[in-house]
C-alpha cells in the first residue's frame, strides 16, 4: 500500500472513530418549561432530545402537558418540511433554544423552538401558536418560513433579518390579517464593486424599499450611494 494510501485509510478510520464516540457520548434529556397561555392557564412543555459532549443536540418531541395529563405531543418529524427527525442546535439542555411569548399579538403566550444552527444569522424556528377555540396549540408554517423574527408588540409586527449573501441584506416586516401573516414592507440592501477605478476603496449601497400597495407590494423607493469598504 502506497503512503498516500495510507494516510487516506488512517484519516478514514479516525473520523469514523470519532463520530462513533461523538454518538457514543450523546445523552437523551427531558426538560420542562412553562407557558402562561393566560393567567388563569399554565401548561407545561416537556421537550425530549439528546445532546452529544461538545453541547450540539437537540429535540425530537416536545409534549404538552395540563398539570399531569398529556393533551398534545409534536414530533420534530411530522414539523419540519425537510423530514428532519429532531431540531440541530448548541447546548439544547438548556432550554434557552426554545422562547415563549405572543407571537401573534391576541394576548396569548406561543411558543418557538430553534430549527438547526446555520452558519450565517439566518435562525428558522418551529413556530407553535395557541388557538383558544380549539384550545390547543397548532403548528404555524407560515411563522416557520420568518428567519430570526423578533415581535414587536407595540406595532403589531413581526420583524425578520435574513442575509440573502455577502453583499445582500433583506429586512421585513409582516402583519397578522384575519389570522393570517401578511408581508407589509421589505427592505433590500445590496452592495456592489465601484466602476471607478479611481473609487476601489468604495462600494455602491443600493436600497430598494418596497410597500403593501392596495394589496400588492409595490417599490416605493430606490436610492443609491457611495460608501467606504
Amino acid at each position: 500500500m502506497s503512503l498516500k494510501n495510507t494516510v487516506l485509510v488512517l484519516f478514514t478510520a479516525l473520523a469514523f472513530t470519532a463520530a462513533v464516540q461523538c454518538v457514543a457520548s450523546a445523552e437523551t434529556f427531558e426538560i420542562t418549561k412553562k407557558v402562561p397561555v393566560t393567567a388563569a392557564k399554565v401548561l407545561t412543555l416537556r421537550l425530549h432530545g439528546s445532546q452529544n459532549a461538545d453541547k450540539s443536540g437537540g429535540y425530537d418531541r416536545i409534549g404538552v402537558y395540563d398539570g399531569s395529563r398529556l393533551v398534545q405531543i409534536f414530533k420534530i418529524a411530522n414539523v419540519s418540511p425537510y423530514g428532519d427527525k429532531s431540531t440541530r442546535t448548541y447546548d439544547p439542555r438548556s432550554g434557552e433554544t426554545t422562547v415563549v411569548e405572543d407571537m401573534n399579538f391576541d394576548g396569548f403566550k406561543d411558543f418557538r423552538v430553534q430549527a438547526e444552527m446555520p452558519a450565517g444569522p439566518n435562525i428558522p424556528y418551529y413556530c407553535f401558536l395557541w388557538d383558544a377555540k380549539a384550545n390547543k396549540f397548532v403548528h404555524s408554517k407560515a411563522l416557520d418560513f420568518v428567519t430570526s423574527p423578533e415581535f414587536d408588540q407595540k406595532a403589531k409586527l413581526v420583524r425578520s433579518f435574513n442575509r440573502d449573501s455577502a453583499a445582500s441584506y433583506i429586512d421585513e416586516a409582516y402583519k397578522f390579517e384575519n389570522g393570517k401573516l401578511i408581508l407589509m414592507e421589505s427592505k433590500v440592501t445590496e452592495f456592489a464593486e465601484s466602476p471607478d477605478p479611481l473609487q476601489q476603496d468604495k462600494l455602491i449601497k443600493t436600497e430598494t424599499v418596497k410597500k403593501r400597495v392596495d394589496g400588492k407590494m409595490k417599490v416605493v423607493s430606490q436610492t443609491s450611494k457611495l460608501v467606504n469598504r
